[in-house]
């Protein structure tokens, strides 16, 4: 069944503020630009990353772009950040980027890789020997197809995951075509078409991945993954060709960034650092596209709003030494009464609303996934003890009378800026 509750992690008042960063870190207003690929996983780690940065005052701008050409883009400064490049796919580019001084590695994840010819179980029932590579020419005609008979099909990722699976088929003496197909959705459909006829095929699959929550399937074994591999002929099983092994199967996913952002982006290098996912985390969170049918956009707040202890961790102390910025630009320090006026100006209030993504779950005068600022301006009395009560609230987080869905803590939020918008709030009904 489709999900189609939103879930705002910004709840309400995170983020109130437009921020300019702290001149200690030197810090830009400049838009950090987030490279966006064609798999649920670093979709879902792409948008959590800038839900994040946006509550700590930064400006984020997301660029859908190609997995291969995004390191000459990141190299050249064109995009800022890759929150998952892969080993099996991504280590070749990225390496060259680094050795050129045109990116930085910014940590790896705790999650463990692999990336590799992959099979649903029922599948080693029609073809005896599997999960070893060598059984794989003994029924190459069970895996053909029209368009490939009398060879065997391995269906591969979008042609920009690019893997030598062709040199491998050559490397190993494999009667397979690869083909790859237009978009990952393809490797789904096709395999859930196979599953429904209990057809045997080969695609590709990775992990972590969401398919692990829904199918039951095994890794074709391949000789073991060594550098030399790739370089060496002489290496491996064909002392002719490179290519003759498989895939690391202990592989690493790491984050980087373009080469200038540790100084342009100082407070925001260091949650990026920070920022760790272990295979289980990765999984369920692309589960919630994959299985869920939800948006990444969907995903990630459902994710933020679940793991608020997860994420609260990873929040840098720089945070805290950010200089804000009123609608006037006005450099105002965290905690400053300036930031807090009486009777907060009402086009500068809602201007804030909208930069801190409140109202992408609330409205005005509607009910959205939160309640409208009328109602609660209707409900609530606008006297001091009523915005602190609502002040610690939105500070805290926690379940309310409004919803059945938790408002996260806002630890990162000044206390006086939290103040100045629900006092805007408050005040709607007199206005």
């Amino acid at each position: 069944m489709k999900t189609t509750q939103t879930i705002s992690v910004a709840t309400l008042l995170s983020g109130l503020i437009w921020a300019s960063l702290s001149a200690q870190a030197a810090d830009s207003s400049e838009p950090i630009k987030i490279a966006l690929n064609n798999w649920p996983s670093q979709q879902v780690l792409s948008y959590i990353t800038g839900e994040l940065l946006t509550q700590m005052g930064y400006s984020v701008d997301y660029r859908p772009t190609d997995a291969q050409l995004q390191f000459q883009a990141l190299g050249n400064g064109d995009l800022h950040v890759q929150m998952e490049i892969w080993q099996g796919t991504m280590q070749t580019p990225f390496e060259q980027q680094i050795e050129r001084g045109r990116m930085q590695e910014a940590g790896s994840h705790s999650a463990i890789t692999r990336e590799e010819w992959w099979y649903p179980e029922y599948v080693s029932q029609l073809c005896p020997g599997l999960p070893d590579w060598q059984a794989l020419n003994n029924c190459a005609e069970l895996f053909a197809t029209p368009e490939t008979t009398p060879h065997g099909r391995y269906l591969a990722g979008p042609r920009d995951w690019e893997r030598p699976d062709r040199e491998r088929v050559e490397a190993l003496g494999l009667h397979y075509q690869v083909v790859p197909v237009e978009h990952a959705e393809q490797l789904w459909a096709a395999l859930d078409q196979a599953i429904r006829h209990q057809q045997a095929i080969l695609l590709m699959n990775w992990t972590p991945n969401w398919t692990q929550a829904k199918y039951q399937g095994e890794f074709v074994h391949f000789p073991d993954y060594a550098p030399p591999c790739e370089t060496d002929p002489s290496w491996g099983t064909n002392p002719k060709l490179t290519f003759d092994c498989g895939n690391p199967a202990t592989g690493w996913l790491k984050k980087g960034v373009w080469q200038g952002f540790p100084e342009q982006w100082s407070c925001a290098f260091e949650l990026i650092q920070t920022i760790n996912f272990d295979n289980h985390q990765i999984s369920a969170a692309a589960a919630y596209v994959g299985v869920d049918e939800m948006s990444p956009e969907e995903a990630a707040r459902r994710w933020l709003a679940e793991n608020q202890t997860v994420w609260s961790a990873w929040m840098p102390d720089c945070t805290q030494t950010l200089s804000l910025t009123t609608s006037e630009s006005a450099p105002v320090a965290p905690g400053s009464t300036t930031a807090a006026a009486a009777a907060p100006d009402n086009d500068a209030a809602e201007a804030l609303a909208k930069q801190s993504n409140c109202l992408a779950c609330h409205s005005v005068a509607q009910k959205l996934v939160g309640p409208a600022f009328n109602d609660i301006a209707a409900k609530y009395p606008s006297d001091d003890a009523t915005v602190q009560q609502l002040s610690d609230k939105v500070k805290n987080g926690g379940s309310g009378a409004w919803g059945e869905i938790p408002m996260p803590p806002n630890p990162t939020v000044s206390e006086e800026n939290i103040r100045t918008l629900v006092k805007w709030i408050l005040l709607l009904d007199a206005n």
